[in-house]
């Protein structure tokens, strides 16, 4: 008779005798065929009970049987005297099985990972601060681009003092803003005249407005806006 065979014929006679507990396997056991025939219970040493055992391998150290509650190896001195009696002698000197607890409650949930910490947000960069809209009282109200002859960055600016008092301005005083951004100030106040009329400063009358052509390059701008410099 084969061993598992034979093993089986065994635990069929002992499936009310309980002795030591049952453990997973850690260790593939020696492979063989499977028992044709299946023990309905058996008892093991801790008082559990396994159901439909099939001894599916043997070996000096144990066998492994394929029951309702899994594949599992019992250890040579988990099984009951008659049983284990049938089995090989274990070598001397051999390496020792590494057995856990049989758990039937295996599916447990990974753990949760411990969420890292949130880096500290940077500060928000404080605003830029923008010019003023109003100059020595005097606001600008309008303007648009207009070449002053080999001069293509230029535009024609109205200036609207709202005051009492008449307000000296300077052609640095006012910036363009073109489309990329760039700053250009002011350069020179021009009279498209004959010949051509250039001052360096002009007044505001009080209350009044000044409709004057401010030169910023030579180059041609896209300008988007006129603003104050200061």
């Amino acid at each position: 008779m084969k061993a598992p065979a034979r093993i089986l014929a065994m635990l069929a006679m002992l499936v009310l005798l309980a002795r030591a507990p049952v453990c997973v396997v850690c260790r593939a056991a020696d492979a063989a065929a499977p028992s044709p025939t299946p023990v309905a219970v058996l008892l093991l040493r801790d008082g559990r009970a396994l159901h439909n055992v099939r001894v599916m391998s043997s070996g000096p150290d144990g066998i492994v049987v394929n029951a309702d509650e899994g594949l599992m190896k019992v250890p040579r001195a988990n099984l009951p005297d008659a049983v284990a009696d049938t089995l090989p002698a274990p070598q001397a000197g051999g390496a020792d099985t590494v057995m856990q607890p049989f758990n039937p409650d295996q599916g447990q949930a990974a753990p949760t990972p411990t969420p890292r910490p949130k880096p500290p947000q940077k500060p928000a960069p404080a605003p830029k601060p923008t010019p003023n809209p109003v100059f020595r009282g005097c606001a600008i109200a309008s303007f648009q681009m207009k070449p002053f002859q080999n001069v293509l960055g230029s535009a024609e600016v109205v200036i609207r003092n709202d005051t009492d008092s008449n307000a000296v301005i300077l052609p640095g005083d006012i910036t363009c803003v073109t489309d990329s951004g760039a700053l250009h100030r002011g350069r020179k106040f021009v009279v498209d005249a004959y010949p051509p009329i250039v001052r360096r400063r002009e007044t505001v009358p009080a209350h009044g407005t000044l409709d004057e052509q401010v030169t910023f390059t030579n180059e041609s701008l896209q300008i988007t806006a006129v603003r104050w410099s200061r």
